[in-house]
């Protein structure tokens, strides 16, 4: 790779993100460049101080190799006067850092730290940033989200979330404008007028704390109406729902045949035809899949994505644990991490197929980029495919359809 610094995004930069290495950031930097207006990421090296210097950004997101590097840096950069303007530090880290880069921010020297290696939280590394534009009053702002990048979401839930929202920074924009009041009057009213201290907290209370809350309790005792009169349409909603059914029940009760009729209709039916059995209709059989990794976060994340897709599925957080389960049960097909403790996931394949009499499972790995070498072993143990973490929900159920589909044409002879 060359020296030359990558760069994702252009123009004037607000949010900027330093780093070393290309392969660490992409996944981070791909989020941003698509979500945040003006962010650029430039490389580490002489020009970086001078590019700050100049272009002054609101939101800085520190990604070198290690954190006692961003501390050092960082520092250097207050030290020297050269970010004497009102920015927001962002600390980026590894897993294994994350509690150093927490005590970071709890000393008060970032204003906020996020784990990007791996990358899990990707929505709150978009949110952390809105955050510093707008602590730093930026004037830039977050594109439209694309929607379809979130779970599906119930449209009452997503509208009391909108009016949350709404009300929330109504409260806050209230509060502002009566703080900005009350230090308005003491400098009118100044204390140099010797106006006795009662008094001026009387015409406080009276002309601007009395109001607020005679505000607050109306908003209050709005939101508390309104949300009554929901509930209360949604059970006379439900209410109306219940009294359909039963109408409905009734009347398939009223208008069903007897017994008698039913046996006089097939009669005339059949007649003199010989007797025969309709063929048994096949039950839908699930397929089922077993999701191996010591990683809770991204385990329940597989586990979510692959039940929504209506596969049956089952975990285990090491090999030993899948070894024992793949004993009791028949998977259709197992997806397993390879670093876990315990039992790798190499080795673990590798138990699978000394089971004697056992029906071969199908393996997908899980793995990083950096990992290519051992995959290629792996597969020489039954692989029939990988997946690389972290990854999208599209590249999941794009691995494992495929992997099924091929199963299903081997098993049909097609």
């Amino acid at each position: 790779m060359n020296n030359k610094s990558r760069n994702f995004g252009n123009g004037k930069s607000r949010v900027v993100m330093i780093f070393e290495n290309d392969e660490d950031i992409v996944g981070a930097a791909n989020i941003l460049v698509a979500q945040i207006e003006d962010y650029r990421s430039i490389r580490m090296n002489k020009q970086t101080t001078p590019f700050l210097k100049k272009e002054k950004p609101s939101v800085i997101l520190f990604a070198l190799s290690d954190v006692a590097k961003c501390i050092e840096y960082y520092t250097s950069l207050v030290e020297d006067g050269q970010l004497n303007y009102p920015h927001y530090s962002v600390v980026m880290c590894n897993n294994k850092e994350s509690s150093l880069a927490f005590r970071c921010c709890m000393k008060g020297l970032f204003d906020n730290y996020f784990v990007y290696l791996p990358l899990y939280e990707k929505f709150r590394l978009v949110m952390i940033v809105q955050n510093g534009l707008t602590q730093t009053l930026s004037l830039n702002k977050l594109d439209k989200f694309n929607e379809e990048i979130f779970e599906d979401i119930d449209d009452e839930l997503a509208q009391l979330i909108d009016e949350g929202g709404h009300c929330r920074q109504k409260l806050l924009d209230a509060l502002g404008q009566s703080q900005q009041s009350i230090t308005d009057i003491v400098q009118e009213k100044n204390i140099a007028e010797d106006i006795p201290t009662e008094e001026l907290v009387s015409t406080i209370t009276q002309e601007h704390v009395k109001p607020l809350m005679d505000m607050l309790e109306s908003n209050i005792k709005s939101s508390l109406d309104d949300m009554i009169a929901q509930l209360m349409s949604k059970q006379e909603h439900l209410k109306t729902k219940t009294e359909q059914s039963k109408n409905l029940v009734n009347k398939q009760l009223f208008n069903k045949p007897t017994s008698a009729k039913i046996l006089e209709n097939i009669k005339a039916t059949v007649k003199d035809e010989p007797e025969t059995s309709p063929p048994p209709t096949p039950a839908a059989q699930q397929q089922s899949i077993l999701v191996v990794d010591d990683n809770g976060l991204y385990r329940d994340m597989l586990v979510n994505v692959l039940k929504k897709e209506n596969f049956n599925v089952e975990q285990a957080e090491d090999g030993i644990s899948a070894l024992h389960k793949i004993k009791q049960e028949n998977y259709d097909l197992v997806i397993m991490d390879l670093y876990m403790p315990k039992l790798d996931g190499l080795n673990t394949t590798k138990q699978i197929r000394t089971f004697s009499g056992g029906k071969e499972v199908p393996v997908i790995a899980l793995t990083g980029n950096k990992n290519k070498e051992i995959v290629k072993k792996w597969a020489a143990y039954g692989l029939k495919g990988y997946i690389v973490k972290p990854s999208t929900k599209e590249e999941i159920l794009t691995c494992v359809n495929k992997v099924m589909k091929n199963l299903s044409t081997t098993s049909t002879g097609l």
